[in-house]
């Protein structure tokens, strides 16, 4: 800092306090967040999370499986669900405490990084390494989703660890508070299992090997006691990947690496939106993002200097886990990068630090770029406001049928079927199609209540590539109440032997009632279980049948007593 500045405004700990403030106005938008996407399953729904008292059981369980439709999913952090049945404890079903205290995880990782770096550079660099860190937009999606707080937790605890264990003499108060640090950090994301790895990598840089055994030891010990606590109570590793996903990685790979080094140098837009199967980088864009990154990484060698492959080394370790998501899920997650960006923090920092004294009056340009960060951030964080808000930015920002699917299915929820189904449609229309929304898609319609454009969307549906046996029987049944029996007969006809639902069937025997037949109809009788008058009633109708339906609930219709159609007055 530099020397006309008073010793007050040149203290580290000042700096480090008025990120922290930087940091807090950045993000003061998310009380105005809400839960979304995932956040809905693992807090709200999530009957486990609502008694505090059942806090030990949270260590002998999957995260998931006690979620609203939670399958096992590998992932093994009581820590994450302890916070959050603190956080429902206290403010139950309102959003604004569970923001703050993953916020709060954010400037711990903050201040602890800081606090590392200041050892490892001079104030000035620090400083710039720190603040990468706490306000890259790219940071947002872990900070601003409650969901994700497992990687605040993670990298607050292990950059705490790092900094309580980085000395070599170690007295026992400071080996058992970092090893405690440690073990929170592994009980909160399973990418801190490398945590000892980056204590020796920093120790090659500083010492030329690892020295201290102590301090690596508390650490491969809480790295033990994960693995041991996992095995006793049952948690399988993390779902692998299949062939599928290794291809499509492998296929889209050069996104994937262009992806980072893009929104590093141009960090908009923002989305949760990334599906690899349906959205992809143009070429140019692939080329520029592996340019940026590439640039990134030489620019920082050419400092030559041993903490700049301790930062990088840092990212890379970080980012490494994240592509078993990546190929399993399909989806690129900006919460991905959260621990590598304390990497690249510190090798900026170290690259800064070695600058000659007269070029780090250039530095201020990069302060500016970091503080316009903060108009970002606010314009991200309004996004967050609910599930339709989050989903509509991914659609808008990155649009693909994935996020058009899921902006449609948060529309039909919250209530706005009209844009449900213009969603929808968009979804089935893109590539590839998104046919899994095919049901949904027509139970809007038909929820609308207009039989015309029931029949309507159920046709374009199926020539759109809908041709499951729910959707197909859905359609059957459109069809008749439309009054295009004929067609309808078509579609029950070729779909009878996968009828799932019946549909196919009620149709049959309604459309051989309009012929003056009673023999399918009976046949149904005979095993329906459901209310079978009732919903031939429906189908005749709404069929251009109203006689039929009014004979059939008189009882005058393919009764004993009137076997035929003709029997009818």
């Amino acid at each position: 800092m530099h020397s006309s500045f008073p010793p007050w405004l040149r203290s580290s700990w000042v700096h480090g306090l008025l990120l922290l403030a930087v940091t807090v106005a950045a993000y003061s938008g998310v009380t105005q967040a809400g839960f979304v996407f995932d956040d809905h399953a693992l807090v709200l729904y999530n009957e486990a999370l609502h008694d505090i008292g059942r806090a030990w059981s949270f260590f002998g369980q999957d995260l998931w499986a006690t979620a609203d439709g939670g399958d096992a999913s590998g992932y093994y952090r009581p820590l994450m669900a302890l916070s959050l049945a603190v956080d429902w404890s206290l403010a139950g079903d309102s959003p604004v405490l569970y923001h703050l205290h993953s916020l709060a995880w954010h400037l711990l990782g903050v201040w602890c990084l800081h606090r590392l770096l200041v050892g490892l550079t001079g104030p000035l660099p620090a400083l710039m390494g720190a603040a990468i860190f706490a306000l890259h937009p790219v940071q947002s999606e872990a900070v601003v989703w409650i969901a994700a707080r497992n990687d605040l937790m993670g990298a607050a605890l292990l950059l705490g660890a790092v900094v309580l264990l980085r000395p070599l003499a170690q007295p026992p108060w400071r080996l058992a508070l970092g090893a405690l640090l440690a073990l929170g950090a592994v009980l909160s994301k399973e990418n801190t299992l490398l945590l000892p790895v980056f204590l020796i990598v920093l120790d090659l840089a500083e010492h030329g090997r690892p020295r201290g055994w102590p301090r690596h030891m508390v650490l491969w010990g809480a790295v033990a006691l994960h693995l041991i606590a996992r095995s006793v109570v049952g948690v399988n590793a993390a779902v692998v990947p299949g062939s599928e996903g290794w291809w499509l990685l492998a296929r889209q790979l050069p996104v994937v690496l262009a992806l980072p080094g893009g929104l590093l140098a141009w960090p908009w837009p923002l989305s949760i939106g990334r599906d690899l199967v349906g959205w992809s980088l143009s070429p140019l864009a692939t080329a520029a993002g592996l340019v940026c990154g590439v640039s990134l990484v030489a620019g920082l060698l050419w400092a030559r200097r041993r903490l700049v492959f301790v930062g990088l080394a840092w990212a890379g370790m970080g980012f490494a886990p994240a592509l078993l998501a990546v190929a399993d899920k399909g989806v690129f997650g900006e919460r991905y990068l959260y621990l590598s960006m304390a990497g690249l923090g510190l090798a900026l920092a170290s690259a800064v630090d070695a600058l000659p004294a007269a070029r780090r009056r250039w530095l201020g340009v990069g302060l500016v770029v970091v503080l316009s960060w903060v108009s970002v951030i606010h314009t991200r964080t309004q996004d967050w406001k609910d599930d339709v808000s989050i989903w509509r930015a991914a659609a808008r920002d990155t649009p693909c049928t994935h996020a058009y699917a899921s902006l449609g299915h948060v529309q039909r929820l919250d209530g706005d079927p009209v844009a449900s189904v213009g969603s929808y449609l968009l979804a089935l229309r893109g590539e590839p199609s998104k046919r899994q929304v095919c049901p949904d898609l027509l139970n809007v319609v038909h929820a609308l209540g207009d039989i015309e454009a029931v029949v309507a969307a159920s046709s374009e549906a199926v020539e759109l590539g809908c041709s499951d046996p729910v959707t197909l029987g859905k359609h059957a049944s459109y069809l008749a109440m439309g009054g295009r029996w004929a067609q309808a007969v078509e579609v029950a006809s070729a779909l009878e032997q996968d009828d799932i639902e019946g549909r196919a069937r009620l149709v049959l025997a309604a459309a051989d009632m309009v012929e003056g037949r009673c023999s399918r109809y009976r046949e149904l009788r005979a095993d329906w279980t459901g209310d079978l008058d009732a919903q031939m009633m429906r189908l005749l109708g709404h069929g251009d049948h109203p006689e039929l339906a009014r004979a059939l609930a008189e009882g005058a219709l393919c009764s004993e007593s009137s076997p035929a159609i003709e029997a009818v007055p």
